[in-house]
């Protein structure tokens, strides 16, 4: 479980350091500073492994491989939307808020954010994803002997 969440943080990482390179080419504005790349850049490898995690749970539940493919899309459409990647908190309904303060990914998009940008509490946000991450970790691990069987 481990080493395939490893490998889906070591793809992103890679992602990442390429996308930050054209981003300093085109002179868009960040906090370039070492703490806030190193620190989105480990958040980022945390928050890849957790959800890498989380899909080997579910793939280890489901035997096909289209209906794997659909309920993931069902689990990941709502956890994108009801995170704060695409509207504040601070406009979202208060229903949809208390939604987004439960998503895993809000506290990853958060950080970032607070890492890169500035603002916001990323060490908090950093935490928050690495308990994720022992969650996910923890349930794949425990589902994935059952899968093989």
């Amino acid at each position: 479980m481990l080493g395939k969440a490893a490998g889906a943080s070591t793809r992103a990482l890679v992602q990442a350091v390429l996308l930050l390179v054209v981003i300093a080419i085109a002179g868009i504005g960040l906090r370039w500073t070492v703490v806030g790349v190193a620190g989105a850049l480990v958040l980022l490898a945390i928050g890849t492994a957790s959800f890498a995690c989380m899909s080997m749970t579910i793939a280890s539940l489901v035997k096909e491989r289209e209906r794997f493919m659909g309920i993931g899309q069902l689990v990941m459409m709502p956890l994108f939307f009801a995170s704060s990647a695409l509207y504040p908190l601070a406009v979202m309904p208060g229903w949809l808020h208390v939604v987004a303060r439960v998503n895993p990914l809000t506290y990853e998009v958060e950080g970032l954010r607070g890492f890169l940008l500035g603002g916001g509490h990323p060490g908090l946000d950093l935490l928050v994803t690495a308990g994720w991450l022992i969650v996910f970790a923890t349930a794949a691990t425990r589902a994935y002997p059952k899968a093989i069987l």
